[in-house]
């Protein structure tokens, strides 16, 4: 008499990702604060559970040639910013922070913002310490320290650091830059 040996089934249930799945993002990016996030490009280019995992909904691509991998599950704005010391930001912070402002106002308190460039060093550094200065009504010297602070490895040029200085010095930065309305 053959003993009979039980049918050993395969989970037919997909699993969604690996379990031992590193969190390539928290490599790539630091949280700024609630619902901001500043990164390099690798940060962008993570799988599309890890931004989820995240809450990261909207992304701004700070240059040239850096690719959207996800335009059907993420709302992108493309700065086609160079990073040169003559290149005006300036328009780029503004429209940035227009967009953050819109996005934040027509999701949910969970809906996060990540600003990235190729490094994560200066383009999108200053476009972030824009932000900050407006929102915050910070001083550069300020904002600057808070974004330092949150990531080590910024390294804005002196062109970009000229012109936030110049950016500090407009008195109402809520009227060069009218509220959003949702």
């Amino acid at each position: 008499m053959s003993e009979e040996k039980p049918e050993i089934k395969e989970d037919s249930k997909e699993v969604d990702k690996d379990p031992k799945e590193k969190d390539d993002f928290l490599e790539n990016a630091d949280e700024i604060e609630p619902q901001l996030w500043l990164g390099s490009e690798d940060a962008g280019h993570c799988s599309l559970s890890l931004l989820q995992k995240h809450n990261i909904k909207s992304v701004v691509v700070a240059g040239f040639g850096i690719t959207m991998s996800h335009p059907k599950d993420i709302t992108y704005h493309r700065l086609k910013c160079i990073d040169l010391p003559v290149y005006d930001i300036t328009n780029d912070i503004i429209s940035t922070i227009r967009f953050i402002e819109r996005q934040k106002a027509s999701q949910n308190k969970d809906h996060s913002v990540l600003v990235h460039c190729a490094r994560g060093k200066s383009r999108s550094v200053t476009i972030v310490i824009g932000y900050i200065m407006w929102k915050h009504r910070m001083s550069f010297e300020n904002a600057y320290h808070f974004v330092k602070q949150k990531r080590k490895i910024i390294s804005i040029n002196a062109g970009f650091e000229k012109q936030l200085k110049e950016f500090e010095k407009i008195k109402e930065r809520s009227l060069f830059i009218p509220l959003i309305k949702p």
